[in-house]
């Protein structure tokens, strides 16, 4: 079975901030959806200090 990890840095997770409901009520939509049809595994943060780059 194919799988696929998906993942975005700091940088391409900031919004302004009034644009942060419809942004979390869209995460959670995909959430939902991927539940739905059995594919979720799960879901996590990271924080960055862990990494070395």
């Amino acid at each position: 079975m194919t799988q696929y990890s998906i993942s975005f840095d700091d940088v391409a997770m900031t919004f302004p901030e009034e644009e942060l409901p419809d942004v979390a009520e869209a995460a959670r939509e995909v959430v939902r959806e991927a539940k739905d049809v059995g594919v979720w595994v799960f879901g996590a943060g990271l924080k960055s200090h862990l990494f070395t780059y």
